[in-house]
């Protein structure tokens, strides 16, 4: 059996949490008012997917992995494939795969960082 398991079985409990969250999000963040001056494609990239997908990826996966103490990457794993077979079992993934690519991008800067600040706190470090 595969060792991580129950880390990939977080990481896709937290991609179905993040999914729910972000109907709300996305929402939210789609109604923000672009200045005239921002392209239509650096807003849509920056702030409606940045805020609405990546910081909720963020918030969610992060929350999880420091609360049960999953392995990362098999989190991540879990995160990322168990949202491509939602949207592609949905239908949607065709016109959802840039919020994919931002919630994926969400759940790499948490996983990279939980590594990170979990290493700093590891014991036995002395810098």
């Amino acid at each position: 059996m595969w060792p991580h398991t129950r880390s990939f079985a977080i990481g896709a409990l937290g991609s179905v949490v993040a999914l729910a969250l972000s109907v709300w999000a996305l929402g939210w963040s789609g109604a923000i008012t672009r200045p005239k001056d921002v392209g239509m494609a650096v807003w849509e990239w920056a702030v409606v997917l940045g805020l609405g997908a990546t910081l909720v990826a963020l918030a969610v996966h992060s929350l999880l992995l420091a609360v049960s103490r999953a392995a990362r990457w098999p989190a991540f794993a879990g995160f990322a494939t168990s949202l491509a077979v939602i949207l592609l079992v949905s239908g949607s993934l065709a016109a959802t795969w840039k919020t994919l690519v931002m919630w994926c991008l969400g759940a790499l800067l948490a996983s990279w960082w939980v590594g990170r600040t979990a290493s700093r706190d590891a014991p036995g470090r002395t810098a």
